[in-house]
């Protein structure tokens, strides 16, 4: 609020008749209260500070669809003094050139995601305009392990994945990893060294499946399969927020069940937040519930006939009748082939037994055009859904679809990625892959048909580079380990997958494969496409990429290179010391947690002679704390010299490696 200090000078009243002295008091007083009146300064009069700026927050450029988010606009005067302004100004907004409002605004300031595409939020007071541009993306509509949100980091914004690391322990406890997938946008070499920013522990023995993001409210609920209870991240990432990236509540959902899909046991199977009520939407295996992320209350969706759980669904919030699109593969012992669509507004179940999949396992929907495809847990057939007739959906059956060479007969993993561009021909692509195998598809969609044929649908599909580690790129077996999402730091369309370990995020940059495999119109359609080449898909780092791995060790400890080449000195000659940052990004605030206790630094290899370091790294280290490690290069002979920097501790991933080159010359 703005304010201007003002003394509060109060006359002292004199009863009875005023003396001499008395007389004098009032003299002075009125004299002083003249005076104050003129502004008490010799400057002149008060003068009322001008409105000069109108500042539009929160300031993240993303907003989903269907998804609303509450604007605050701040007045900055002229004194320097601001003032909530919110409730005074005129909302408005404009999206020209095109004559289409993609997000709408109320008179509050609430702003609501309604078309894909960018809009600019206008408050308006008098002749000072304040402006916000938001872009409407569908980040997050079907279930996935990992969750995307747009979070603030280094003045700028970012695209952050909540990972679970399910397979490795940090210090005892299972961890979420919080993962830069724009890292590479900011980073001198490919893959980037870094790419982890937090790495939050869970409750002891609770085994971190599956994420799910609000960006409404900075938060992200953590499921478990072999749990009922909801872990709650506060995922603000405000520098000033004490309980950044910790959980801040453990809800326990009124569910003891347990379903089985394909070998994996779920109490908790999957889930979404639902952008258009800011709730969590749960499949469990006693059917389906919402839970409010703040007060952690569970209510049942009372879905009427009984809907099935499912290991992965997908929701449309803007639909006329929202709804969840359901492959409840194996759930219905009499129909293990079925597809449900419920009605999130009637509570009506429309069940389909006749998809022509044997085991529908995964969905995902185009919201632009709600159309939908559901793939098959151990084939390679897939079904085209419409649902526009929620009571009499269609399903077109396309069989045989192609998969590599050499992998498995199957393209079980869905997810639907729609991209931000203003243009008509913004790109929907079906990003496909498969369990326990490296091979993915690529479908493009249609923008408008009235009945989607597979005849439509570009198709193309390859194998997955090497991760820079070497080592095939394999995914696990969860069907959830996929997602796309429009980059916040580039407005372009990608694919996310996980590999078998949890140790690489691969982002797949759809536009990239489309161009250096020439795919557009005329090009190859389902159920045959075009097979990429290793061209088409890599992970090149100095030419033409279309596939960058981000690390994602199960670690708190990380360093700020992974590689240091000291050039050509002379012999005897030293080099300039070149600094290694190493962090802890553990966010435990218990007392006495989270503490790196790094046992040892040292420089190892064939020519560690030649190499020396120093360093001011103190064990323990706290949570969120650095500390520097120089290493300097002095070659003995001509030649390539190599060693390797390498750091032991408690962290998780130990030990730690920097690789170390110079040529003597």
């Amino acid at each position: 609020m703005r304010t201007s200090r003002r003394d509060n000078i109060k006359p002292r009243l004199v009863k009875g008749r005023p003396g001499h002295v008395g007389k004098i008091l009032i003299t002075t007083l009125m004299a002083a209260a003249i005076f104050w009146l003129q502004g008490c300064s010799v400057a002149g009069p008060y003068i009322t500070p001008s409105l000069k700026a109108i500042q539009v927050t929160p300031s993240t450029s993303l907003i989903l669809l269907a998804g609303s988010r509450q604007l605050i606009a701040t007045g900055i005067y002229s004194d320097g003094s601001t003032l909530d302004l919110t409730s005074q100004v005129t909302w408005s907004t404009s999206s020209a050139p095109s004559s289409t409002n993609y997000v709408s605004v109320n008179g509050n300031g609430v702003a609501t995601g309604i078309a894909i595409g960018s809009s600019v939020i206008l408050a308006t007071l008098g002749q000072i305009v304040g402006a916000l541009q938001l872009t409407v993306n569908t980040n997050g509509y079907a279930s996935g392990t990992t969750a995307i949100v747009t979070v603030p980091f280094k003045g700028t914004e970012v695209d952050a994945a909540y990972l679970p690391e399910s397979q490795s322990l940090i210090q005892g406890a299972y961890a979420v990893q919080e993962v830069n997938l724009d890292a590479d946008q900011s980073s001198s070499v490919i893959p980037p060294p870094v790419a982890l920013l937090a790495s939050i522990p869970m409750p002891p023995g609770f085994v971190p499946n599956a994420t799910a993001a609000s960006q409404a409210s900075s938060k992200v609920a953590v499921i478990s399969y072999s749990s009922a209870d909801v872990q709650v991240i506060d995922a603000s990432n405000q520098s000033g927020d004490l309980t950044n990236n910790t959980v801040v509540a453990t809800f326990t959902a009124p569910v003891t069940k347990k379903a089985t899909f394909n070998g994996i046991t779920c109490i908790i199977c999957a889930t979404v937040v639902d952008p258009s009520t800011d709730q969590l939407v749960l499949s469990t295996a006693q059917g389906y519930y919402t839970m409010d992320l703040n007060a952690g209350t569970f209510t049942a969706l009372p879905f009427n006939p009984t809907a099935f759980p499912a290991q992965s669904f997908a929701i449309n919030p803007v639909s006329t009748d929202p709804y969840i699109l359901s492959p409840t593969y194996g759930q219905d012992t009499k129909f293990p082939g079925e597809v449900q669509i419920l009605n999130l507004k009637t509570n009506a179940v429309t069940s389909n037994t006749s998809s022509g999949l044997p085991a529908p396992n995964s969905a995902a929907i185009d919201l632009f055009t709600d159309y939908s495809a559901v793939v098959d847990a151990s084939t390679n057939d897939e079904a085209l859904v419409s649902a526009a007739d929620q009571q009499n959906p269609t399903f077109s059956s396309v069989s045989n679809v192609s998969v590599c060479p050499g992998q498995p007969v199957r393209m079980n993993m869905a997810a639907m990625g729609v991209s931000v561009s203003l243009s008509s021909a913004a790109v929907h692509t079906l990003f496909t892959t498969q369990t326990s195998g490296n091979c993915v598809g690529l479908q493009i969609w249609p923008n408008s048909v009235s009945q989607l044929d597979p005849a439509l649908i570009t198709y193309a599909y390859g194998s997955m580079p090497a991760s820079p580690d070497g080592k095939p790129f394999v995914n696990g077996k969860d069907p959830n380990a996929i997602a796309t999402f429009n980059s916040v730091a580039d407005k372009k369309n990608y694919g996310l997958l996980v590999d078998a370990a949890q140790n690489w995020i691969a982002k797949v940059n759809f536009a990239s494969v489309f161009s250096l495999a020439n795919i557009g119109v005329g090009s190859l359609t389902l159920p045959f496409g075009q097979q990429l080449t290793a061209l088409d898909l890599n992970a090149n780092p100095t030419g033409s990429t279309s596939v960058v791995f981000l690390p994602t060790p199960s670690s708190m400890v990380t360093l700020s290179v992974d590689s240091i080449n000291f050039g050509n000195p002379n012999v005897g000659t030293s080099t300039p010391a070149v600094a290694v940052t190493l962090s802890n990004i553990s966010t435990n605030i218990n007392v006495g947690a989270g503490l790196l206790n790094i046992s040892q630094i040292a420089i190892q290899g064939a020519n560690a002679g030649d190499f020396a370091l120093t360093d001011n790294c103190v064990s323990p280290l706290s949570p969120q704390a650095s500390c520097v490690i120089e290493v300097t290069f002095t070659p003995t002979a001509t030649g390539l010299r190599s060693a390797v920097l390498s750091i032991t501790d408690d962290g998780g991933a130990s030990p730690q490696t920097v690789a170390l080159s110079g040529t003597g010359t």
